[in-house]
């Protein structure tokens, strides 16, 4: 650690795809942090601590539905009609594991969370495999 101890306060604007190695998984995140000290400089690695908002009411989905997340609007898979369809969706927040969505989704929409496993195309026909249920949160 460079500065044991010292807190920095920011908020997480992209996160990139999860790399997994012999060490553990990883994600490259881009952060835009108070620095009036000047001491935090481009390139250095941080442990970070991300504290979510409670709200109800909400819905989430993991992360692994992006191939890169993008506070505001990204583009995720969704299965309509056994096709494959991109759609962007306003995201509110987001942590390590998942996202919360504003607009763009609704309880009952059918999500493919691991887009790096497969290879999608627009209006493509897609086969299930496997199907996890998911609902309306309260985080």
């Amino acid at each position: 650690d460079a500065y044991p101890g010292e807190m920095f306060s920011g908020s997480i604007v992209s996160m990139g795809t999860i790399v997994q190695t012999t060490e553990g998984r990883f994600r490259k995140v881009t952060a835009l942090v108070q620095n009036e000290s000047g001491k935090i400089i481009p390139g250095m690695f941080a442990k970070v601590k991300v504290i979510l908002i409670h709200e109800e009411d909400v819905i989430t989905i993991p992360n692994s539905a992006f191939l890169d997340i993008q506070k505001d609007t990204s583009s995720i898979w969704v299965v309509e009609e056994e096709k494959s369809l991109k759609r962007e969706v306003s995201v509110k927040h987001f942590n390590n594991d998942s996202a919360l969505i504003e607009t763009g989704l609704k309880v009952g929409d059918q999500v493919v969370i691991d887009v790096a496993m497969v290879k999608l195309e627009e209006g493509k026909p897609v086969e299930i495999v496997e199907v996890k249920e998911a609902s309306a949160s309260g985080k």
